[in-house]
């Protein structure tokens, strides 16, 4: 009897021992889930609504929604730019309360997942301006009763129709949309498979523009291709579009016929906008000469270059587009034209004379070829060849040439720009350095005959000619040349005392007296009969 009392009291022990350590647990648990609480596949024991709503919002993958148009073409939206959120709040008190901390033994023996879908929550002011920003929900394409057809110039394509009643979004219906498919955690939503497109009818307008647009784009279709200064310049709908002649209300002016009427002052103001484009000839110029300097030519001094004829083009582009023929690819009328069609009209072969340096250049094939010393006009005489951006005008042989006292015959003549050109000067014995400046020419370039025989045959006429003098040097530039010629000459007087230490010394003879001659008259070089007037005789 007593064995058995004993054994009742140990289990009633050991049955008051489990039952406390089971609501010790349960009490442990009790402001929280209780213990093998799973949602979502997420384990919550112990966790507070606050932190186990923490949890299932980090874990969410839905972070944005895309939005399709009738093109097919996505955009997509940022929930977190919305401020988007789930609320969890009443799925989770439903299961806190269902398993309270007292019944986590029945969690421990058999663990259930629980899955919940939270509510959405965003702020729907900023959903409607974030899908505002997409590119199909422009203005434009938004419906408005006041919308219609119509034709603007859109500038590059000339004239098009552009009709704003055909497929236009309701905004309203499309925010909507976005809004429900939000809120059922959709991943996309179409607008159109969502009935967000309407148009707007206008049948007359709309025929009426349509028969207008056909005499336009009829109009506009012409296109022409210049071939000019080495590029190409086109003509089409974007230039075209401009010679419709228009009314004093912006509409378009029709004949008798109904047909649209060419502007044709519009055209001559597109040639003359051309030409100023391209036009090279008496404009301000520069060259870069062989020494490395840049040269400025002003208007007057630009004798050579382009000069598109704006009249004779003007009526050839007219009667060309009143013909209807298109497609035409040919140069420009001009006046003047450049040696070669680049768009300084010089290219690689050119002539340049350097008038301070006294020399000349013949460059071919962008290599000089040629080259030669000359003399150019007497300075000291007021005679100083001018500084011309010009091209060789003319050329000829065996060419006796006059002036005002003095003829004189020369064996080759290419000739630059009124009275002034090229050639031999069989009376000089030198050429370059400075003689120009009180014993030169009259003006023109003399060569030495054995240069110009070879020179001419290399020369064609209407060749590039840059004839200039080099810009006077600033204060610097002549300090430096000074400092250069300063150690130059420092140079070359050690290298002469240097060579004279290396030869030996010789002893000098006594002088001895030379044997005076008896004086005779010296004779008087007499000028010749052929020698011309302008041209000093020592």
């Amino acid at each position: 009897m007593k064995a058995i009392t004993k054994l009742f009291i140990a289990v009633l022990g050991i049955g008051f021992l489990l039952a406390s350590l089971y609501l010790g647990i349960a009490f442990y648990y009790r402001k929280g889930f209780s213990f093998g609480t799973t949602v979502n596949g997420l384990n919550l024991t112990g966790m507070s609504m606050e932190e186990a709503e923490a949890v299932l919002l980090a874990h969410d993958s839905y972070q944005q929604i895309e939005v399709v148009d009738k093109n097919n073409e996505t955009y997509t939206i940022a929930l977190s730019d919305i401020g988007y959120n789930e609320d969890y709040s009443m799925d989770l008190d439903k299961i806190k309360t269902e398993y309270s901390p007292l019944r986590w033994g029945k969690n421990f023996i058999g663990e259930k997942d629980h899955v919940i879908e939270g509510t959405p929550t965003f702020d729907p002011v900023l959903l409607e301006q974030v899908l505002l920003q997409a590119p199909f929900m422009s203005e434009d394409k938004l419906y408005n009763v006041s919308n219609t057809i119509d034709i603007v110039r859109t500038g590059a394509n000339g004239y098009q129709i552009q009709d704003m009643t055909k497929d236009l979004i309701h905004k309203d219906k499309a925010v909507m949309l976005v809004e429900d498919g939000i809120a059922k955690k959709l991943s996309s939503v179409n607008l159109q498979e969502g009935d967000c497109y309407e148009s707007i009818s206008v049948p007359t307008k709309e025929k009426d523009i349509k028969d207008l647009f056909e005499k336009i784009e009829k109009f506009q279709n012409f296109t022409l291709t210049y071939q000019v200064a080495g590029k190409k310049e086109l003509i089409d709908s974007s230039v075209t579009s401009e010679w419709i002649t228009l009314t004093e209300d912006g509409s378009f002016a029709q004949d008798e016929n109904g047909d649209l009427i060419l502007n044709e002052a519009a055209v001559r103001d597109y040639v003359a906008s051309l030409a100023e484009k391209y036009n090279t000839k008496g404009t301000d110029r520069t060259f870069m000469s062989t020494s490395g300097k840049e040269i400025h030519f002003t208007q007057n001094q630009v004798l050579y270059g382009t000069t598109i004829d704006q009249n004779a083009e003007t009526k050839l582009l007219i009667e060309e587009f009143k013909s209807g023929e298109t497609g035409i690819e040919r140069e420009p009328k001009y006046i003047s034209k450049a040696y070669v069609d680049t768009e300084d009209g010089i290219g690689n072969t050119y002539i340049e004379i350097n008038l301070t340096e006294q020399h000349l250049y013949f460059y071919k094939d962008g290599v000089v070829a040629l080259e030669s010393d000359f003399v150019s006009g007497n300075m000291r005489a007021g005679m100083g060849t001018p500084q011309l951006y010009a091209y060789v005008r003319n050329k000829a042989k065996n060419v006796t040439l006059r002036g005002p006292g003095y003829e004189s015959f020369v064996y080759y003549w290419m000739g630059i720009w009124q009275g002034y050109g090229m050639h031999d000067a069989t009376w000089r014995g030198k050429f370059g350095g400075e003689i120009y400046k009180t014993s030169g020419s009259h003006g023109c370039i003399n060569l030495p005959l054995n240069f110009i025989k070879e020179f001419y045959e290399e020369v064609e006429v209407g060749m590039p000619l840059i004839m200039f003098y080099e810009p006077e040097p600033d204060a610097q530039e002549k300090a430096k040349l000074e400092e250069e010629k300063k150690k130059k000459a420092e140079e070359e007087a050690a290298a002469r005392a240097q060579q004279q230490q290396q030869q030996p010394v010789q002893p000098t003879p006594a002088p001895q007296p030379e044997p005076q001659p008896e004086p005779q008259p010296v004779p008087q070089p007499q000028r010749p009969a052929d020698w011309p007037e302008w041209e000093p005789w020592p």
